[in-house]
């Protein structure tokens, strides 16, 4: 018994996944300083600014975050490195077009956006860049996860979190106000980009194809990623905007103030996916087993969200008053149960990792139906903070069932396959 305890705890995945946490939440606590000192030395209004500005620049990179998913399948999936090196290949030619389209595009729309945004034009001038770099920058660092380069991929993050925060105060205290921020994030985001091609310089991005025919595949593959990616996003921001909606302002920001703090069960959890994703798809691809990963992540996803929930139960108001305040007290019964439906949506999202990672990608059917159901109920049920949290919670709950009782009839089918095809031998 003590030494399979052993042999679980000693899993590289588990060391993966700690390299992972780790890194991602440092990751976070660098961009929650960020804020916070960047906020103080700018003030309310410029700080407005600067969050307009963060808020455009995530709004489009955000449309390619599917791209993660696709490129991290197929560089696990290799199977030598010729392989590995096409991919890289091309994968970099064709993010480098896209990034570039992207650059002009919003490069010629800058003065509609300084226009709309009522911010200086110079300010918006240099986000095209930003994007163009980071469309790349993560391109990269998806590759690393995809060769299960755990370590560099957090240092590369975590360097350019770092520098952002450095040279956004650097800047703003010699008087480059938003504009100075702005660069900072700029010049950190090419440096992120410039350690993540460092780690990857053993890799060319010009190479020939020696038989290898995967635009056809990649682009089969790219659709469920893109609508899982969608829905993924759908079920975190639809309710926030329809209780901004429906709701009175006090109750729209406590309840956006408890979709915030579930949201620490979502990025605590979401590296453990992370480290699953690519090494599931590395020994499927090899037919090896890899169940004994799947059940390992899905037993720390929900240790991760019990602890969490355990907390938000038995000390809401200290959560609540730590990250925002006394005036946001009144969400602190609500807590929990938003809790309950970050937890349960982790879980999903695991789960239909899990099978994006083995090429069963019919299964993006269930998230995208009951996100649509999420979206009905709250349409039809909002009478009150609470109501809307339960029907959220309820289509999480519905889909977590739903896809455990797939999982279950697969896991049966195919047993059933394999036994049928022994005994025929």
């Amino acid at each position: 018994m003590l030494k399979k305890f052993k042999s679980v705890i000693f899993h590289p995945f588990f060391a993966s996944s700690a390299i992972m946490v780790i890194g991602s939440n440092f990751a976070n606590v660098l961009a929650f300083i960020y804020h916070l000192v960047i906020g103080r030395l700018l003030g309310p209004i410029h700080y407005g600014e600067l969050a307009a500005v963060i808020s455009l620049a995530t709004m489009f990179s955000a449309v390619f975050t599917f791209l993660n998913t696709v490129i991290i399948k197929f560089t696990s999936s290799a199977k030598n490195k010729h392989e590995e090196d096409y991919i890289f290949s091309w994968f970099t030619q064709k993010s480098f077009v896209l990034a570039l389209i992207l650059f002009v595009l919003t490069l010629i729309l800058s003065p509609v956006f300084a226009s709309f945004l009522h911010i200086d034009i110079k300010i918006i001038f240099i986000l095209p860049l930003f994007l163009f770099f980071s469309i790349l920058s993560m391109v990269y660092k998806a590759f690393l996860q995809g060769i299960l380069k755990f370590y560099e991929t957090i240092l590369s993050l975590n360097l350019e979190f770092l520098l952002r925060l450095i040279l956004g105060i650097i800047f703003v205290y010699l008087g480059l106000s938003v504009f100075g921020a702005v660069a900072g994030i700029v010049i950190a985001g090419i440096c992120g980009f410039l350690i993540a091609f460092y780690f990857l310089r053993k890799y060319k991005i010009f190479t020939k194809n020696k038989g290898i025919n995967i635009t056809k595949e990649i682009f089969s593959y790219t659709l469920p990623a893109f609508i899982f990616s969608l829905t993924s996003t759908s079920f975190l921001t639809t309710d926030v905007l329809l209780a901004k909606h429906f709701l009175i302002s006090h109750d729209a920001g406590i309840y956006a103030s408890l979709s915030n703090l579930g949201k620490i069960i979502l990025f605590g959890t979401a590296p453990i996916g992370a480290v699953m994703f690519p090494m599931i798809s590395k020994r499927f691809s090899l037919s090896q087993k890899y169940l004994n990963i799947f059940f390992l992540s899905l037993i720390l996803t929900f240790l991760a969200s019990f602890i969490v929930l355990v907390f938000y139960q038995v000390f809401p108001t200290i959560a609540i008053k730590t990250l925002y305040g006394k005036g946001f007290l009144d969400g602190s019964t609500y807590l929990v149960w938003f809790g309950l439906f970050a937890a349960c949506y982790s879980l999903t999202n695991l789960i239909c990792s899990f099978y994006l990672s083995i090429n069963k990608i019919k299964v993006i059917v269930l998230p995208v139906v009951f996100s649509i159901l999420q979206i009905i109920g709250i349409v039809f049920i909002h009478d009150s903070l609470l109501s809307i949290i339960i029907v959220s919670l309820v289509s999480a709950t519905l889909l977590l069932v739903s896809l455990v009782i797939y999982f279950v009839y697969e896991t049966y089918s195919r047993n059933a396959v394999r036994l049928n095809s022994n005994s025929s031998l």
